[in-house]
């Protein structure tokens, strides 16, 4: 998937992914946007677009050397991802499906260190891979062009489908593992998350 460093804009501007043609608002609830990419499925279908923001006021704009680490040990209350469905072969199960294949063994190697053993770390990832899919099941029907934003919050992820829907789902763990998802050494989109990377120094 590509990957293009936004370039900061005023509010009400906006950014075009290069790759997709779908644009993002440079401002989201005083978060700004830091780079976008697009995610690539079954081939060269290009599935979504998706948008890193990040809190105006976060320590990591300018900062050097900042890794995923770092990124993620910010982003509780800070970080916002945003996703532009590009293709009608996105709907509502096979995002879910696709998300949850890229979350659940991120899930489990956050909730392993504080579960009795991997069985126990196993069904928390399940409950919570479970409530993030019914939040997304239970939204509006995808269609290309509608807009998903997942608020990072520190008490779990905040889904929002267009302006219509929003639901909560409670989990530090999944808010973790949903920043990884883009932004660890396995990214799913590679290139988005270089490109957060080099935008932020």
């Amino acid at each position: 998937g590509g990957g293009s460093a936004a370039e900061g804009g005023g509010e009400g501007d906006v950014v075009v992914d290069e790759e997709t043609g779908a644009t993002f608002p440079s401002e989201l609830g005083g978060r700004r946007l830091v780079a976008t990419g697009a995610r690539r499925k079954f081939g060269a279908v290009k599935v979504y677009a998706v948008g890193l923001y990040l809190d105006h006021g976060s320590k990591l704009w300018g900062a050097a050397g900042v890794k995923a680490e770092g990124l993620l040990k910010e982003a509780p209350g800070k970080v916002a991802l945003r996703l532009v469905i590009t293709s009608s072969m996105a709907t509502q199960a096979r995002l879910v499906a696709a998300l949850r294949e890229s979350l659940q063994p991120r899930l489990l190697a956050a909730l392993s260190p504080s579960s009795a053993g991997e069985a126990e770390a196993g069904e928390k990832a399940d409950e919570l891979l479970e409530s993030f899919g019914s939040s997304l099941t239970h939204g509006p029907p995808l269609k290309p062009s509608a807009a998903l934003v997942f608020v990072l919050a520190t008490s779990g992820v905040e889904v929002h489908i267009d302006d219509s829907y929003k639901a909560m789902v409670q989990g530090p763990a999944l808010a973790g593992a949903l920043l990884a998802t883009y932004v660890d050494a396995a990214a799913v989109t590679p290139k988005f998350r270089d490109a957060i990377f080099s935008s932020l120094r």
